[in-house]
């Protein structure tokens, strides 16, 4: 056994080791070989720009920026209708409202990592649902959600929770199209409403800002830390999230919570601002949502893949 290590360093030597005539050398010289010429040669430009700066071509066909412009504005006026019209019982002619988010800069404190907190707790604007409960006991639409009896029409609440859907879709897309760089699919459907038991939250209130934390995890390995990107949301798309979280998702939370009771069962409510009953939206959902509604709103089909090969460029054309 004494020879143990001279044995071991000879069959590294001839098999392990880059620049020897080994299999192991051989194929370390082809993957530099294989990065070298990629270096130099690129790869194929999928966006390329008119010498009209407001016109690309993606994939050999025009995105005029109008059509990207309009499809933001419109998705997101009529996120506000569905929102209004549909998900909170409001009544009357000049119902619609913002929430003061210039009030909450000194109260949202960021360090807060308590269970299932965010900057809504502590600035009073807490049990919301009970309101939105009022309004649809004492309005119109009694009759679609309960019974002779104040019991709930199930039928009623599944319907509600479509539209509650539809508008998530319509607000995750907004929030990507808008939050700046656009992030994989899994860090945005994976951003939390309120602290977790190993993560705390994504949505934070700064400056009158709403901002969207993510955390990128590749370079951990390399800085032992996880890179923190803010992403600002335009003060429309934030009250669109504020809303969403201080009126209609304390209200689905508890009618998930009644569903779950009628089975004998607790289920608690998700962290997650995207979630289905197993846990985060994953990426083909965001990208199905992604494909539809640009159809719908641009008359063209493009996935998520897609837009991040157009933010790109339109931030190398337009923002730097």
């Amino acid at each position: 056994m004494a020879d143990l290590p001279e044995r071991l360093k000879d069959v590294r030597s001839a098999w392990l080791c880059a620049g020897t005539y080994s299999p192991m050398g051989y194929v370390l010289s082809l993957l530099l070989y294989g990065k070298k010429i990629s270096r130099e040669t690129g790869s194929r430009l999928m966006v390329s720009w008119s010498k009209d700066p407001e016109l690309m071509f993606f994939n050999g066909k025009p995105i005029h920026m109008n059509h990207i412009r309009t499809m933001v504005a419109e998705m997101t006026s009529d996120a506000g209708d569905l929102l209004w019209k549909a998900l909170l019982f409001k009544e009357g002619d000049d119902v619609r409202f913002v929430v003061p988010l210039a009030g909450i800069e000194d109260e949202d404190d960021l360090t807060q990592t308590v269970r299932g907190q965010s900057f809504i707790h502590s600035n009073g604007l807490a049990g919301k649902e009970g309101e939105m409960l009022s309004d649809l006991v004492c309005g119109q639409r009694r009759k679609e959600f309960l019974d002779k009896h104040g019991d709930w029409k199930w039928g009623g609440v599944r319907g509600y929770l479509k539209q509650v859907k539809k508008f998530e879709e319509m607000l995750l897309l907004l929030a990507h199209f808008t939050g700046g760089q656009p992030a994989r699919g899994t860090d945005i459907t994976g951003l939390r409403l309120v602290n977790g038991i190993n993560r705390d939250r994504s949505v934070f209130v700064i400056d009158g800002e709403v901002v969207l934390v993510t955390q990128y995890h590749k370079s951990q390995a390399h800085f032992d830390a996880p890179k923190v990107i803010p992403r600002f949301l335009p003060p429309r798309v934030g009250q669109l999230m504020v809303m969403y979280m201080i009126y209609v998702r304390p209200l689905v939370d508890r009618w998930e919570a009644d569903r779950w009771s009628l089975h004998g069962k607790l289920k608690p409510p998700s962290d997650f601002i995207w979630r289905n009953e197993d846990g985060p939206w994953d990426t083909p959902q965001m990208t199905a949502a992604v494909s539809r509604l640009s159809q719908h709103y641009m008359g063209r089909r493009i996935t998520l893949q897609d837009w991040r090969h157009i933010a790109i460029a339109i931030s190398k054309k337009h923002a730097r």
